[in-house]
Protein backbone atom coordinates (compact mmCIF):
# COMPACT_ATOMS: atom_id res chain seq x y z
CA UNK A 1 0.00 0.00 0.00
CA UNK A 2 2.55 2.62 0.51
CA UNK A 3 4.34 1.69 -2.45
CA UNK A 4 0.89 2.17 -4.27
CA UNK A 5 0.40 5.70 -2.47
CA UNK A 6 4.28 6.26 -3.96
CA UNK A 7 3.13 5.53 -7.57
CA UNK A 8 -0.73 6.99 -7.54
CA UNK A 9 -0.87 9.53 -4.64
CA UNK A 10 -4.29 8.50 -3.92
CA UNK A 11 -4.82 8.87 0.00
CA UNK A 12 -7.02 5.49 -0.06
CA UNK A 13 -3.44 3.62 0.05
CA UNK A 14 -1.55 5.98 2.61
CA UNK A 15 -4.54 5.53 4.84
CA UNK A 16 -4.41 1.92 4.75
CA UNK A 17 -0.94 1.52 5.70
CA UNK A 18 -1.85 3.86 8.85
CA UNK A 19 -4.49 1.76 9.87
CA UNK A 20 -2.34 -1.38 9.36
CA UNK A 21 0.44 0.13 11.07
CA UNK A 22 -2.39 1.26 14.01
CA UNK A 23 -3.18 -2.43 14.67
CA UNK A 24 0.03 -3.40 15.05
CA UNK A 25 0.41 -0.59 17.27
CA UNK A 26 -2.03 -1.85 19.33
CA UNK A 27 -5.43 -0.37 17.03
CA UNK A 28 -6.41 -4.44 17.75
CA UNK A 29 -9.21 -6.30 19.80
CA UNK A 30 -6.48 -7.14 22.44
CA UNK A 31 -5.15 -3.67 22.14
CA UNK A 32 -1.61 -5.02 22.34
CA UNK A 33 1.37 -3.58 20.67
CA UNK A 34 3.31 -6.25 18.82
CA UNK A 35 6.05 -4.01 19.17
CA UNK A 36 8.53 -4.57 22.31
CA UNK A 37 8.74 -0.75 24.06
CA UNK A 38 5.67 1.05 21.87
CA UNK A 39 2.53 1.36 23.58
CA UNK A 40 0.33 0.86 26.93
CA UNK A 41 0.33 -2.61 26.70
CA UNK A 42 3.30 -4.28 24.58
CA UNK A 43 4.72 -7.33 24.24
CA UNK A 44 7.42 -8.02 26.42
CA UNK A 45 8.78 -11.77 25.94
CA UNK A 46 8.70 -12.58 22.44
CA UNK A 47 10.20 -16.05 21.21
CA UNK A 48 14.08 -15.50 21.21
CA UNK A 49 17.00 -17.39 21.56
CA UNK A 50 18.76 -14.81 23.84
CA UNK A 51 16.13 -11.83 24.51
CA UNK A 52 14.19 -14.44 26.71
CA UNK A 53 14.08 -13.78 30.59
CA UNK A 54 11.44 -16.12 30.86
CA UNK A 55 13.96 -18.93 30.36
CA UNK A 56 16.96 -17.98 32.86
CA UNK A 57 17.41 -15.59 35.12
CA UNK A 58 19.76 -12.59 34.51
CA UNK A 59 18.89 -12.73 30.51
CA UNK A 60 17.96 -9.48 28.61
CA UNK A 61 14.50 -8.44 27.66
CA UNK A 62 13.71 -7.80 23.70
CA UNK A 63 14.99 -4.00 23.53
CA UNK A 64 12.24 -1.68 22.27
CA UNK A 65 11.13 -2.25 18.24
CA UNK A 66 10.97 -5.64 17.71
CA UNK A 67 7.67 -7.02 15.88
CA UNK A 68 6.68 -9.92 17.19
CA UNK A 69 4.68 -12.27 14.72
CA UNK A 70 1.27 -11.52 16.74
CA UNK A 71 -2.02 -13.88 16.21
CA UNK A 72 -1.80 -17.13 14.23
CA UNK A 73 -5.36 -18.76 13.94
CA UNK A 74 -3.21 -22.18 13.43
CA UNK A 75 -1.77 -21.90 17.30
CA UNK A 76 1.05 -24.61 16.60
CA UNK A 77 3.75 -24.83 19.33
CA UNK A 78 2.70 -26.93 22.67
CA UNK A 79 2.40 -23.92 24.84
CA UNK A 80 -0.32 -22.08 22.97
CA UNK A 81 -1.95 -25.55 22.90
CA UNK A 82 -1.65 -26.00 26.36
CA UNK A 83 -3.22 -22.94 27.35
CA UNK A 84 -6.45 -24.50 26.46
CA UNK A 85 -7.04 -22.60 23.27
CA UNK A 86 -9.15 -23.98 20.93
CA UNK A 87 -8.68 -24.17 17.07
CA UNK A 88 -11.73 -22.83 15.31
CA UNK A 89 -13.55 -21.74 18.89
CA UNK A 90 -11.13 -18.33 19.14
CA UNK A 91 -11.42 -15.19 17.23
CA UNK A 92 -8.08 -15.42 14.77
CA UNK A 93 -6.88 -12.15 16.16
CA UNK A 94 -7.11 -13.49 19.90
CA UNK A 95 -5.26 -16.29 19.28
CA UNK A 96 -2.00 -14.78 20.83
CA UNK A 97 0.18 -15.35 24.06
CA UNK A 98 2.88 -13.42 25.42
CA UNK A 99 5.31 -15.97 26.18
CA UNK A 100 8.61 -16.79 24.90
CA UNK A 101 8.11 -20.14 24.15
CA UNK A 102 4.96 -19.51 22.05
CA UNK A 103 6.75 -19.32 19.00
CA UNK A 104 4.11 -20.03 16.50
CA UNK A 105 2.17 -16.68 17.71
CA UNK A 106 5.32 -15.04 19.35
CA UNK A 107 8.22 -15.16 17.33
CA UNK A 108 10.55 -12.69 16.24
CA UNK A 109 11.94 -12.70 12.40
CA UNK A 110 14.09 -10.71 9.65
CA UNK A 111 11.59 -10.84 7.61
CA UNK A 112 8.84 -9.21 9.51
CA UNK A 113 11.10 -6.79 11.10
CA UNK A 114 12.66 -5.58 7.87
CA UNK A 115 9.25 -4.20 6.63
CA UNK A 116 8.72 -2.61 10.24
CA UNK A 117 11.52 -0.16 9.57
CA UNK A 118 10.45 0.28 5.61
CA UNK A 119 6.79 1.29 6.62
CA UNK A 120 8.22 3.49 9.68
CA UNK A 121 10.64 5.33 7.29
CA UNK A 122 7.51 5.46 5.29
CA UNK A 123 5.46 7.14 7.54
CA UNK A 124 8.02 9.46 8.55
CA UNK A 125 8.62 10.66 5.04
CA UNK A 126 5.06 11.06 4.13
CA UNK A 127 4.35 13.06 7.68
CA UNK A 128 6.21 16.24 8.06
CA UNK A 129 5.14 18.99 10.20
CA UNK A 130 1.55 20.10 8.90
CA UNK A 131 1.23 24.12 7.89
CA UNK A 132 -0.79 25.46 10.28
CA UNK A 133 -1.72 28.26 8.77
CA UNK A 134 -5.43 28.26 7.63
CA UNK A 135 -7.52 30.31 5.33
CA UNK A 136 -10.23 30.29 7.61
CA UNK A 137 -10.42 32.50 10.35
CA UNK A 138 -9.71 30.55 13.36
CA UNK A 139 -12.65 30.29 16.48
CA UNK A 140 -10.11 30.02 18.80
CA UNK A 141 -5.75 29.72 19.76
CA UNK A 142 -5.65 26.15 18.27
CA UNK A 143 -2.86 24.02 16.43
CA UNK A 144 -5.53 22.36 14.23
CA UNK A 145 -4.39 18.52 13.60
CA UNK A 146 -2.50 18.24 16.60
CA UNK A 147 -4.70 15.75 18.73
CA UNK A 148 -2.30 14.86 21.34
CA UNK A 149 -1.25 18.87 21.62
CA UNK A 150 2.24 18.13 21.54
CA UNK A 151 3.34 20.67 19.35
CA UNK A 152 3.82 18.69 16.03
CA UNK A 153 1.15 18.05 13.58
CA UNK A 154 1.75 14.05 12.48
CA UNK A 155 1.02 10.72 11.45
CA UNK A 156 0.69 10.01 15.16
CA UNK A 157 -2.38 12.47 15.44
CA UNK A 158 -4.01 10.22 13.03
CA UNK A 159 -3.40 6.92 14.87
CA UNK A 160 -4.29 8.76 18.00
CA UNK A 161 -7.44 10.52 16.76
CA UNK A 162 -8.50 6.74 15.30
CA UNK A 163 -7.95 4.90 18.38
CA UNK A 164 -10.07 7.41 20.37
CA UNK A 165 -12.94 6.92 17.97
CA UNK A 166 -12.45 3.29 18.22
CA UNK A 167 -12.69 3.16 21.82
CA UNK A 168 -9.17 1.61 22.19
CA UNK A 169 -7.88 4.92 24.25
CA UNK A 170 -9.75 7.04 26.39
CA UNK A 171 -7.86 9.96 26.11
CA UNK A 172 -6.49 12.24 23.08
CA UNK A 173 -3.86 13.36 25.35
CA UNK A 174 -1.27 11.52 27.54
CA UNK A 175 -3.10 11.17 30.92
CA UNK A 176 -5.84 13.33 29.80
CA UNK A 177 -3.80 16.51 30.71
CA UNK A 178 -5.06 18.92 27.72
CA UNK A 179 -7.63 16.92 26.59
CA UNK A 180 -9.89 20.18 25.78
CA UNK A 181 -7.06 21.51 23.69
CA UNK A 182 -6.99 18.19 22.22
CA UNK A 183 -10.49 18.08 21.13
CA UNK A 184 -10.34 21.78 19.70
CA UNK A 185 -7.61 20.93 17.53
CA UNK A 186 -8.82 17.50 16.36
CA UNK A 187 -12.23 19.38 15.18
CA UNK A 188 -10.22 20.26 11.69
CA UNK A 189 -13.80 20.89 9.62
CA UNK A 190 -15.19 22.75 12.19
CA UNK A 191 -18.54 21.21 12.66
CA UNK A 192 -18.20 21.13 16.36
CA UNK A 193 -17.91 17.36 16.41
CA UNK A 194 -15.07 14.71 16.17
CA UNK A 195 -15.35 12.06 13.29
CA UNK A 196 -13.61 10.11 11.21
CA UNK A 197 -13.81 12.59 8.69
CA UNK A 198 -11.55 14.75 10.83
CA UNK A 199 -9.00 12.00 10.92
CA UNK A 200 -9.04 11.84 7.08
CA UNK A 201 -8.72 15.51 6.47
CA UNK A 202 -5.71 15.22 9.22
CA UNK A 203 -4.48 12.59 6.99
CA UNK A 204 -4.77 14.42 3.67
CA UNK A 205 -3.29 17.43 5.41
CA UNK A 206 0.05 15.99 5.47
CA UNK A 207 0.39 15.27 2.20
CA UNK A 208 -0.53 18.53 1.42
CA UNK A 209 -4.22 17.81 -0.41
CA UNK A 210 -5.51 20.25 2.35
CA UNK A 211 -4.95 22.91 4.00
CA UNK A 212 -6.79 22.59 7.66
CA UNK A 213 -9.10 23.89 8.99
CA UNK A 214 -11.30 22.27 6.33
CA UNK A 215 -14.79 23.17 5.96
CA UNK A 216 -17.38 20.83 4.21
Amino acid sequence: MGVAYDVTKDVKYLSGATTAMGYIFGNNVLENSYVTGYGTNTTQYPHHRYWCPQMKAGWPYAPNGCLSGGPNSDMNDPLIQGAGYKIGELAPMKCYLDKNDAWSVNEITINWNAPLVWMAAFAEEEAPKADSNSTEEPTTDALYGDVDCNGVVDIVDVLTLNQYLTGIAEYLTPNGEKEAQGKINANVDLDDKIDDADAMNILKSLVKLVTLPVKK
